[in-house]
């Protein structure tokens, strides 16, 4: 379990400045509203984008805030459908997190209101919590089929051939490598005085 970073953003009224920030792990650095929002007005959604989707049960934000009356309106695009997180006050320029129920996630909103005064509402940091991980397991075989034990097997990540994690297979040939949800992996095995070893592969494995 980890929090992870937004892979991208929409801003469907073209409403937002410099909304990379939001996800570059840079708390001086921050995106905003383009056009001061009139008192007592709700600014535009901005969207964070997670994808593939994740399993998700909290959401954490670093935004600005006035004080009394200083609202953020915050949703999840979960299973499906957008359901309320949160609506309400929050203090200034710290992490807040807000929790709902575990469900798949691709997507955040929030839009922000200031009571009093005209705003362009800097929001520095937004991050999505993701429950467990993926998997990619197998058995080591010998060329008639059997359990091997005792190979080392790799696992590389297919984009960039990037050498990920070594381990050996348990005496009943058994792997299993915790992975990113929806990166492809390929895998290959090797034991000493054994010409081939079975049950690994060159294909693309997609954590799942």
């Amino acid at each position: 379990m980890s929090w992870q970073s937004p892979t991208g953003y929409s801003d469907p009224d073209n409403r937002w400045v410099n909304e990379p920030n939001v996800y570059d792990d840079n708390n001086e650095s921050y995106a905003y509203h383009s056009g001061v929002t009139p008192p007592g007005t709700w600014s535009k959604f901005l969207h964070m984008l997670k994808s593939p989707a994740i399993q998700c049960s909290k959401v954490r934000f670093d935004a600005y805030s006035a004080g009394a009356g200083y609202l953020i309106d915050l949703d999840v695009y979960k299973d499906g459908a957008w359901v309320d997180v949160y609506q309400g006050e929050f203090p200034n320029h710290v992490w807040v997190e807000k929790t709902f129920t575990q469900g798949s996630v691709s997507e955040a909103r929030m839009r922000f209101l200031h009571p009093s005064s005209y705003c362009d509402f800097p929001i520095w940091e937004f991050d999505f919590w993701q429950i467990g991980g993926a998997f990619l397991t197998g058995v080591t075989r010998d060329a008639n089929g059997n359990p091997l034990g005792g190979c080392a097997v790799w696992l590389f990540r297919t984009s960039d051939k990037l050498f990920i994690q070594e381990q050996v297979s348990d005496e009943n040939g058994n792997y299993s490598f915790e992975v990113d949800i929806g990166v492809q992996y390929f895998i290959r095995a090797h034991k000493d005085g054994s010409p081939n070893v079975f049950g690994t592969t060159d294909r693309n494995l997609v954590g799942s």
